[in-house]
């Protein structure tokens, strides 16, 4: 019985070691065939050789004319995925014809663009895996005419139909990940004259990431731009918007429904906050939206964000041109309400809070009860914490003495009804300090 056992036991060790020797024999040779194909797709399929073949091959399937300056194969950095960049490209459609200097048929430009896929998911797991779609240094223009024809319908419709490959033979994808999609310092243009609108977006970046399956998707959106210029019908919306987007998002397929996640969004450095639900109504063909809002106050540098510093921190008294740019903060405000939902309401506030009850303030000069009750609150709110907040041209002052300036100035700065409110809410200490 000893010896049967020696001899399971060798038995057990010659097969570990028959295995493991197998293993590294696999190993080495997957190795050296990796090094193989990696020797043949970046000393064989040089940038020189590769660069034409793309191009032919793109401007053979699209509506458009495809430029570049190389085509590089990215194996050792992305190994054991399949990566390449291009570089110096542009993408001039063939859809609309344009001679002029506007040059409306030039869809894209690009300085850099790298993709890297994994084609081994697909094949092992019907997964298409991006781990990383960047473009830098893009101006992308979107252009439609006023017959509805736009520069990006560069597609070119599949005529030819072969019987080994018929109409219902897709491809069959069980899921799409997205690591990373990146655009970095984009300028984007939107001209549309069939609807009359047109858009510039400045210094754009976006990043996103998603998984996408069937039935349900999550995606996560971060998208800045520093300037945005709209117009439609030759009349200016918005200009000097610069505007954060950040968002995990959720959609549901199934039950027509996306989920925001705590999106936070910020328009001139205001932050409103949201989150809820968008669902599609299919029996009633309408959209039922259940979101909540959340504005974060902005503080007096960000609402005066367009005021310069200089004038902001002057420790001496502003001279009358200072003084003129330090008046235009009420037009600034406005401009940024405009862009917050349901907000419009806090506008007269905003717009006479400097008017004075003598009719000597801007930015109408008017006097009295014409000036809204909103905004003679506000004008003694406002002046009060002025007073007894440290600023950069003075250190604050006593309670007690903006209560007596407030008394002093009843009739002629502030409303009298008004101050004397405030005054005894001071006193009674329901005004916090």
């Amino acid at each position: 019985m000893p010896n049967i056992y020696r001899t399971n036991y060798k038995m057990k060790s010659q097969t570990k070691k028959i295995l493991k020797v197998s293993g590294i024999i696999l190993g080495a040779l997957t190795a050296v065939a990796g090094i193989l194909i990696a020797v043949v797709l970046n000393f064989i399929f040089t940038s020189e050789k590769l660069t034409p073949i793309v191009l032919k091959a793109a401007n053979r399937n699209l509506n458009a004319k495809l430029d570049m300056k190389s085509v590089e194969l990215t194996f050792f950095s992305t190994f054991p995925r399949f990566g390449v960049q291009l570089t110096d490209g542009t993408l001039v459609s063939k859809a609309i014809r344009d001679t002029l200097w506007q040059r409306t048929d030039t869809l894209v430009s690009f300085k850099k663009a790298v993709a890297v896929v994994n084609p081994m998911d697909y094949l092992r797991q019907q997964k298409i895996s991006i781990h990383r779609l960047a473009l830098e240094h893009a101006d992308i223009y979107a252009y439609k005419n006023k017959d509805g024809i736009a520069n990006w319908d560069i597609t070119v419709p599949d005529t030819v139909q072969s019987a080994s490959s018929p109409a219902g033979d897709a491809m069959n994808i069980n899921e799409l990940d997205i690591r990373q999609i990146s655009i970095q310092h984009a300028t984007v243009t939107m001209d549309d004259r069939d609807t009359r609108i047109f858009a510039n977006l400045w210094d754009t970046d976006l990043t996103l990431k998603a998984n996408m399956k069937k039935g349900h998707s999550m995606l996560a959106v971060d998208f800045r731009n520093k300037n945005l210029l709209f117009w439609q019908d030759g009349q200016l919306l918005a200009n000097r918007i610069a505007t954060h987007l950040r968002t995990d998002l959720e959609l549901n397929t199934a039950r027509h429904s996306l989920l925001l996640h705590d999106a936070m969004i910020d328009i001139n450095g205001t932050k409103l906050g949201v989150k809820g639900t968008v669902r599609r109504d299919t029996a009633a063909q309408a959209l039922d939206v259940d979101l909540q809002y959340g504005l974060h106050t902005p503080s007096l540098e960000t609402v005066l964000h367009m005021i310069p510093e200089s004038i902001l921190k002057k420790a001496g008294k502003l001279t009358n041109e200072e003084y003129e740019i330090m008046k235009s903060h009420v037009e600034k405000s406005i401009e940024m309400i405009h862009y917050l939902p349901n907000m419009n309401y806090v506008i007269p506030a905003v717009v006479s809070h400097h008017e004075r009850y003598d009719g000597k303030g801007y930015p109408r000069g008017i006097k009295g009860e014409e000036i809204p009750f909103l905004g003679r609150i506000l004008a003694v709110c406002d002046s009060f914490d002025a007073m007894i907040s440290k600023r950069a041209y003075k250190e604050p002052l006593s309670v007690e003495y903006a209560m007596g300036e407030l008394e002093k100035n009843k009739g002629t700065q502030f409303d009298p009804e008004v101050a004397d409110a405030f005054i005894e809410l001071i006193k009674e200490g329901k005004v916090p300090l």
